[in-house]
């Protein structure tokens, strides 16, 4: 549950990120406003939770060896990390591009 409780603020600003894309053609000036949001939000929020997640995990003794690791935490870590990657090639774009 708490990790559920974790990702739940990355898939609210993926959300928004398509809105914005879909809102683009129509309002332009809105849709710069929920793109910048959404990437800076992941932005912030990814590595905060990675970080406070993975000094959790080392607290209570989850951080072996990689392979003793369950499925779930691999997941999770991926999954974030994922994201993480995904908004910097995003933002490299939008620094690019306009």
């Amino acid at each position: 549950m708490k990790k559920i409780l974790a990702i739940f603020p990355t898939l609210v600003l993926i959300v928004i990120f398509i809105m914005g894309i879909f809102m683009y053609s129509t309002n332009q000036k809105l849709a710069i406003n929920y793109l910048v949001v959404s990437v800076a939000g992941t932005f912030i929020y990814t590595p905060v939770a990675l970080f406070i997640s993975g000094i959790a995990s080392e607290g209570s003794g989850d951080f072996v060896k990689w392979k003793q690791i369950s499925t779930k935490l691999k997941v999770y870590y991926l999954y974030l990390a994922g994201i993480w990657v995904v908004d910097i090639i995003i933002a490299m774009y939008f620094m690019t591009h306009n």
